[in-house]
């Protein structure tokens, strides 16, 4: 959406407010720019969660997102839970709680200099708040959420260094084990991506728990926990699946929470072989 707006529906009350503001009054300028960031974010948002080029969509997300405004993530973060029941949402959600997070750790300034005298000492004081919440709830981390596939009770089919999973072809009709773990150091060929919480309490013993989400294979609901040493590798949590009859790509979350909040969505893109191949690098 332009600086200009474009043109209110019947429906949109905001839309309808952003075009009601007429003139220079630098109070009025600052409400309709609180106003078209809003519509901005809503626009947006609701793009994102109905993007059908999740890989894409998936990097375009970590350039695209505020680095410092919280005002702007959290507001992010309310449209995205509306779309509570969408894998794009959760991850969306999982990217605002790491940068709020990175927020929080850095202590950067808060609130956007555009923001209202109002709005400003509104957000800094929920910004106090959910530090004290993090603070009381949260256990500080630095490391990797993990995820491989193992063929059910033997062998890694993805996610060593002689089998990456980003480019290895899992054989059709096979029942399999998604394993998700917790490590220091980044992972030779397992998915991984980096996830770091330093708002909490100082804890050698750490706690997490881990969601499969995925819109084309079935996966177990509910969650998995695990609790390990900080500073040294998890076990595994496991979810059972079974791959296709037939050749193509599964896209999943791996949701890490430390309980209430999703801390981490980790992208996992699961490559299926044609009938007769399979566990070969491509």
């Amino acid at each position: 959406m332009s600086e200009g707006g474009s043109e209110k529906a019947p429906d949109d009350p905001l839309g309808s407010a952003y075009q009601a503001l007429k003139g220079d009054d630098p109070l009025i300028q600052n409400v309709k720019q609180h106003i078209w960031r809003r519509l901005w974010v809503r626009d947006n948002v609701e793009a994102w969660i109905t993007s059908t080029d999740l890989p894409a969509l998936s990097k375009y997300l970590h350039r695209a997102l505020p680095q410092g405004d919280v005002e702007l993530l959290e507001e992010i973060k309310m449209v995205a839970e509306k779309f509570s029941n969408s894998p794009h949402a959760f991850f969306i959600i999982g990217l605002v709680n790491e940068r709020l997070e990175r927020c929080h750790s850095m202590n950067v300034d808060l609130v956007n200099q555009q923001s209202t005298v109002t709005s400003s000492s509104f957000a800094s004081s929920e910004v106090l708040k959910m530090r004290q919440t993090a603070a009381k709830t949260r256990e500080n981390y630095n490391g990797q959420l993990c995820a491989g596939v193992k063929r059910f009770g033997g062998d890694w089919l993805a996610g060593t260094p002689d089998l990456p999973g980003e480019t290895t072809l899992l054989p059709p009709k096979t029942h399999c084990q998604l394993e998700v773990w917790m490590q220091p150091e980044r992972p030779d060929g397992a998915w991984s991506d980096k996830l770091l919480i330093e708002t909490g309490r100082e804890e050698d013993w750490v706690n997490f728990s881990f969601e499969v989400d995925c819109a084309t294979l079935h996966f177990p609901y509910g969650r998995k926990s695990l609790r390990f040493h900080r500073r040294k590798k998890s076990d595994s949590v496991i979810f059972d699946f079974v791959t296709p009859k037939n050749k193509g790509e599964h896209l999943l979350y791996v949701h890490a929470f430390q309980d209430p909040a999703l801390v981490k969505s980790l992208l996992v893109i699961l490559k299926v072989a044609a009938p007769g191949h399979g566990i070969a690098p491509h």
